[in-house]
């Protein structure tokens, strides 16, 4: 039996409390090699893996190393094209597009969509299903085309809390259990620097 210091022990149980977590950084290297980082993913459970993807491509469909529970912080770092007219971001289940997989969450944003202008869609789908649930629209519209944004998503109780540039947008409440969720998904007018997926306790040492 391995006995750890006991202020090593005490070290963990300070550092893996909320509010404490740094963001990670992409480097230039990271970015035009488009890095996937990985941190605690193998060697240690996966309720505490965390993920940096650095500049990634779009369409984006990732898988989750993280399991999807409580607490768990998906941070989105990107721009709107200058001439977007949408982006999304998806959290869902594997599947292709023909097999209709559940989207827990779908989160889009639209500048000039069809009759929409400068509104946030937010709505679930079931597997197999063709029909969206829960549909929200926000109009206190916060993108700008051509400028930086940062989106933050943490997975609670009651739904997924969704931060824009600092401020609070919406929670919206579970559809999807959260143990379907595997991947991540983005696509159209958006180019994305930093995706970032941890749980809230996380910390690294």
């Amino acid at each position: 039996m391995i006995m750890l210091p006991r202020t090593y022990c005490i070290l963990r149980i300070i550092l893996l409390v909320p509010g404490l977590l740094a963001d990670d950084e992409c480097t230039a290297m990271d970015m035009q090699s488009r890095a996937y980082k990985l941190w605690d993913c193998r060697s240690l459970p996966t309720f505490i893996c965390n993920m940096l993807l650095c500049n990634p491509r779009i369409p984006l469909n990732v898988q989750l190393l993280a399991v999807v529970q409580i607490g768990l912080r998906i941070t989105v770092y990107g721009k709107p094209k200058k001439n977007a007219r949408r982006f999304t971001f998806n959290l869902k289940q594997n599947g292709s597009e023909r097999e209709m997989p559940s989207i827990a969450l779908h989160f889009d944003a639209r500048f000039d969509y069809y009759s929409e202008r400068r509104v946030i869609v937010i709505n679930s789908n079931i597997w197999g299903e063709r029909l969206w649930r829960n549909g929200v629209r926000i109009k206190r519209f916060p993108f700008t085309r051509g400028s930086n944004f940062k989106i933050l998503f943490i997975v609670v109780r009651q739904g997924f809390e969704i931060y824009v540039n600092e401020k609070f947008i919406h929670t919206y409440r579970h559809i999807v259990p959260l143990k379907n969720i595997t991947h991540v998904f983005m696509n159209f007018d958006v180019d994305v620097d930093r995706l970032d997926i941890r749980p809230l306790y996380y910390v690294r040492l």
